[in-house]
């Protein structure tokens, strides 16, 4: 009778082990890696065919009632000699970049398979990125102050867990995509 007792603690305490639980006074220990991580927002706003026309432009971006406005005249001065085009903006926590979009297409030369990419001077978009979690973004844009679009979304996030199930950070990340009109 004792042996078979022992057997079924046994079998019960690998149990536990195995789910994550354990018996009290029982330690288990996981094996953390230190990858950190952040929470946030990123948004790509352009127009349908990624065109924009020449002027001033202001983007005015609430996050869950925080005010962010972004302002930049277009096409930038330095468009012939950068693709990434820092935006200056208002407001807490927020990062926006003009990027000349660079489709890219596979290429073989000789045996080898290569991805060339060539920028588009006349394609871009504005990403924004945002360290916060709002639930609604909201944005109002205009081009030499004529209206161009309102337009609001509401954000869903994932939960990411770089490290493992058990282990910390716990970031929560969403990405949203707005077209101007």
């Amino acid at each position: 009778m004792g042996q078979k007792l022992r057997a079924v603690s046994i079998m019960l305490m690998g149990s536990a082990l195995a789910s994550g639980t354990a018996a009290p006074g029982c330690i288990v220990s996981t094996d953390c890696t230190d990858i950190g991580c952040e929470s946030g927002l990123t948004a790509e706003i352009t127009f349908r065919d990624r065109m924009w026309s020449d002027g001033m432009y202001e983007l005015e971006l609430m996050a869950d009632g925080h005010r962010h406005l972004c302002s930049f005249s277009f096409p930038p001065k330095d468009a012939a000699s950068a693709n990434m085009h820092p935006v200056r903006c208002e407001g807490e926590d927020l990062e926006a970049t003009l990027r000349q979009n660079a489709p890219c297409s596979p290429e073989r030369v000789g045996t080898t398979l290569m991805q060339v990419c060539t920028p588009n001077t006349a394609q871009y978009t504005l990403n924004v990125e945002l360290a916060a979690t709002p639930k609604k973004l909201q944005l109002r844009a205009t081009r030499d102050a004529e209206l161009l679009t309102e337009q609001e979304q509401t954000l869903e996030y994932d939960t990411f867990r770089p490290n493992g199930g058990a282990c910390e950070p716990v970031c929560m990340q969403s990405s949203a995509k707005m077209l101007l009109d």
